[in-house]
């Protein structure tokens, strides 16, 4: 075979391609994440998690992602990370993504049914609970789950129902008590949901959010300072819970502490807004 000008590799060519071939080889083992790296990344992570450092879980989860995009647990990890902090519609992105890998995931639909309620899309909210539902009906996270888009939606009966599965299947369910509460509040129950509150709060001893709606519950049947001590211990557990200050700050304006109200409001207020801002990123 005779070489032109045209094939300025010449007679080295097959030499030339075989070191080329070689190469390449080396770089694509190069660039292909190691397994044990992999799991490293993926330990590291889950125990910032457990630890509740969500923000180092929330970039580990990052990096393990960008060396392997196809773990589906990963993806539902930094899911939850940033639905911890606050970050819900990019917490949503993610729990779709991990559906995508793994549709069988019953945590990966409720959780995307969580994030859609937070974030008040409530068609997705509901259709994602009730496929987790349908994917294992003996899971009482989804029931509740459900119980609350419909709670959102002002269905309260139907909402109440749902509580109630979750109870059943988990009677240790402290969430599911306060939510139920809420459910039998917004029914004129009074006397039962102050029993839901009360049990939730037994379950979980630092269940602020139970503390606070119970404190509402307080208030509205006109037990100002029943309200004002739960508003106290909701705020004790968790300081920055624009809710319970907010409330607390009305107390103590129906109370004449004018100017303890006034500031509790106005810090409330900020509070907000820098919730709203992380929600919306």
């Amino acid at each position: 075979m005779k070489y032109s000008l045209n094939d300025p590799l010449g007679k080295n060519r097959k030499q030339l391609i075989a070191v080329l071939s070689a190469l390449g080889l080396i770089i694509i083992l190069a660039l292909t994440p190691k397994p044990e790296a992999v799991e490293d990344l993926f330990n590291r992570a889950n125990e910032a998690y457990g630890s509740e450092n969500y923000q180092e879980a929330l970039e580990l989860y990052d990096e393990l992602i960008d060396e392997n995009p196809t773990i589906a647990s990963a993806w539902q990890n930094r899911g939850s990370a940033k639905y911890k902090l606050g970050y819900f519609y990019g917490a949503a992105d993610d729990f779709e993504q991990a559906i995508r890998l793994n549709p069988a995931s019953v945590e990966s639909w409720n959780s995307s049914a969580l994030a859609y309620y937070k974030t008040r899309q409530e068609f997705d909210a509901l259709n994602n609970a009730k496929t987790a539902i349908k994917l294992d009906p003996k899971f009482p996270q989804a029931h509740n789950t459900l119980g609350l888009v419909k709670y959102q939606m002002g269905y309260f009966r139907e909402a109440m129902e749902h509580f109630d599965t979750a109870l059943t299947l988990n009677p240790y369910y402290a969430e599911a008590y306060q939510n139920r509460g809420l459910a039998k509040s917004n029914m004129g129950i009074v006397y039962t949901a102050f029993d839901d509150f009360a049990k939730a709060i037994e379950l979980k001893p630092d269940f602020y959010e139970a503390y606070n709606n119970r404190g509402k519950l307080y208030y509205r049947t006109g037990s100002l300072y029943g309200a004002l001590l739960d508003f106290n211990k909701a705020l004790e557990l968790n300081p920055e819970n624009h809710k319970a200050l907010f409330n607390r700050g009305v107390v103590n304006l129906k109370l004449g502490n004018r100017d303890e109200g006034r500031a509790d409001i106005r810090k409330a207020k900020e509070l907000k807004e820098i919730e709203k801002s992380l929600i919306m990123e």
